[in-house]
């Protein structure tokens, strides 16, 4: 390597060690040096990584007691409605079958004729699960309670 090659690799490829880091800290900034004190990179601390561990777990924790409490009250809910008797059971409902030729709109305006026959359908529909607006022959249906 020649003499420039040296002075130039070392002038300005230094190993930086804990050494060398430390003097720099201690030398004067003077207007003719070249050093500059230079900060050594902060290490994570055990205190930063317990703090946000602290903190996932507690986000953690207030997500399943949000989930538990919103189950819960469900459940209370289906619970005081039995218990009120405001839930509808099987036996409550009036069937019919389908004969043939009838449709939805048929059925509303035979069973509900003082009801628009579209809330009879929509209800009708709902509460028998039905895909569409298609009933075959022979077909149970629930009917809604006409209110």
């Amino acid at each position: 390597m020649s003499t420039a090659n040296q002075t130039f690799a070392s002038s300005h490829l230094r190993l930086v060690d804990a050494n060398y880091l430390s003097e720099l800290r201690q030398a004067p900034a003077s207007a003719g040096s070249r050093a500059v004190a230079q900060r050594a990179p902060r290490a994570a601390t055990a205190g930063n990584f317990a703090l946000r561990r602290a903190l996932v777990l507690g986000v953690a924790i207030l997500i399943a007691m949000v989930g538990y409490l919103s189950v819960s009250n469900s459940s209370a809910q289906a619970t005081s409605m039995a218990a009120s008797g405001n839930v509808a059971h099987a036996n409550e409902f009036k069937y019919i079958t389908v004969a043939p030729g009838e449709s939805l709109w048929s059925i509303a305006q035979k069973y509900a004729p003082n009801q628009d026959p579209r809330d009879f359908i929509t209800a009708l529909v709902g509460l028998n699960n039905l895909g569409d607006s298609l009933v075959q022959t022979g077909q149970r249906l629930a009917l809604p309670s006409s209110n």
